[in-house]
Order: structure tokens, then C-alpha cells, then sequence
């Protein structure tokens, strides 16, 4: 049998290691947590690409449509290609601002308002049907046939009176057929059309 101070100084050498194994275990747990990874290594990680920041209209303070205006309606298919432009009546537009364009045309985004332009542009999805291309005459004015499941016509800014009367009879007679690529270089430059001009002769 132990006596009451044996047993107490037992007691308190069990009670002290019993601390120092405790504190032990805690402190070896801590520097483990600090070390180990907060995200697990084998988790997926779904990433999600940002939006595209989206353009700002160019727009002059208080811009109305003057009677010098171009206003500019484009229809673009789900790729950003050109498939129709035109340009509206300037005079039944008159004096309207921003907004007010806005509202009469609610398919229609404003990509460009000042004094001096005015660009609207719609985006439609148009079935996967290869188009074609070629230059032809519409109404007095040279410019693009698109063909296929859409028809429509692309203007240049070209007018048959700047070109010779076998240019204007060639485009008239025939359709002289481009690539995508001759395509996008007239929509930059208009005047590319004689360089393609040059492969035909009399």
C-alpha cells in the first residue's frame, strides 16, 4: 500500500507526464497542419474563362444625326462575317439621338455614334451552307453577290460611272467568282477589285 505522500507524488509525476505527452502530440500536429496542403493535390479544378470586356460604343456627347450623317445598317452572321450592309435615309433620322436610334431599332446593336457615323449592326445565325462569292452589279453599284441559302448583296462604295464601260459589260455578263479571302480584302479596300480585274481580259 502506498502511503498518502507516495500516492500523491505519483499522482502528480502521472498528471505531469500526462501534460508533456499531451503538449507533445498537439505541437507535432500544428507544424503537420502548417505543412500540409490546403487543396488536395488530386482534386479536379474546374476553371471558368472570363468574359470578353465588352466594347464601349464610340459616341460624342450630346451627337445627333445630322443632315451629313452616314448611317450604316450591317447584318453579320454568327461568325462576324458581313452577309448584308446598307446605308438608311439620313432625313427620316434627323435630329434623333443615341437613344432614340436605340429605340427604333431594338434588333440592332450601336457599334459607332457621332456627327460624322452611325453604325448599327445585327447578328443573325445562318445555317451551315458554304457560301459563295462574286462580283457583280446591283442598282448602279459594284460590289459582292453572296450566294447560297441567304442572297444578298455587299456594297464597296463602287459605282459602275468609276470604271470602264468593258468592266461594267464583263460584270454584267458574267459573275466573276472570288474567295473568302478576296472577300475580306475588298471589305478593307475596295480598289483591290482591279487587281482582281487584271486575270481577265478581252
Amino acid at each position: 500500500m502506498f502511503t498518502k505522500k507516495q500516492f500523491l507524488t505519483l499522482l502528480t509525476v502521472a498528471v505531469f507526464v500526462f501534460i508533456i505527452v499531451t503538449s507533445g502530440c498537439y505541437w507535432l500536429a500544428y507544424q503537420k497542419g502548417l505543412s500540409a496542403p490546403i487543396v488536395n493535390p488530386d482534386a479536379v479544378i474546374e476553371t471558368f474563362e472570363t468574359e470578353e470586356p465588352i466594347s464601349e460604343v464610340e459616341v460624342k456627347d450630346n451627337s445627333r444625326i445630322l443632315p451629313t450623317t452616314k448611317v450604316q445598317a450591317k447584318i453579320l452572321d454568327q461568325e462576324g462575317y458581313i452577309i448584308e450592309e446598307k446605308y438608311l435615309d439620313t432625313l427620316s433620322l434627323l435630329s434623333k439621338t443615341m437613344e432614340e436610334v436605340g429605340a427604333l431599332f431594338e434588333d440592332y446593336k450601336i457599334e459607332k455614334f457621332t456627327p460624322e457615323e452611325v453604325i448599327l449592326t445585327r447578328q443573325m445565325y445562318i445555317a451551315k451552307e458554304a457560301p459563295s462569292f462574286s462580283l457583280g452589279i446591283e442598282k448602279g453599284e459594284i460590289g459582292i453577290l453572296v450566294g447560297g441559302s441567304t442572297p444578298s448583296f455587299i456594297q464597296l462604295g463602287l459605282s459602275t460611272r468609276d470604271f470602264s464601260a468593258w468592266t461594267v459589260e464583263l460584270l454584267s455578263r458574267e459573275p466573276i467568282h472570288i474567295t473568302v479571302e478576296q472577300k475580306r480584302k475588298l471589305e478593307k479596300d475596295a480598289y483591290y477589285i482591279e487587281e482582281i480585274l487584271q486575270n481577265y481580259s478581252e
